[in-house]
């Protein structure tokens, strides 16, 4: 796979990521990680809801597209060409 295929793919998931509009609102602390200097990592059963929470931290922090990368390897074009991740 191309840089330019992988960045079509990254573009493409950005926008489905954004695209997420009415998320129920959770009950936890965000602003406590967020002001942590630490690397957070948000890991998890499938669909338990880590881009979800990762779009609310997002609009906690109030970012913008330059300011954030969002990929996710479950991706089909990503299984489907492998030696993505070889490079």
């Amino acid at each position: 796979m191309d840089k330019g295929r992988l960045k079509e793919i990254m573009f493409d998931q950005k926008d489905v990521f954004n695209s997420k509009k009415h998320l129920v609102g959770r009950d936890i602390d965000i602003e406590k990680y967020i002001a942590s200097r630490q690397v957070i990592i948000i890991s998890g059963i499938r669909r338990c809801g880590k881009s979800s929470l990762l779009f609310l931290i997002k609009q906690e922090m109030n970012l913008d597209d330059s300011e954030y990368c969002y990929f996710n390897f479950d991706d089909e074009r990503i299984i489907a060409d492998i030696s993505i991740l070889e490079k």
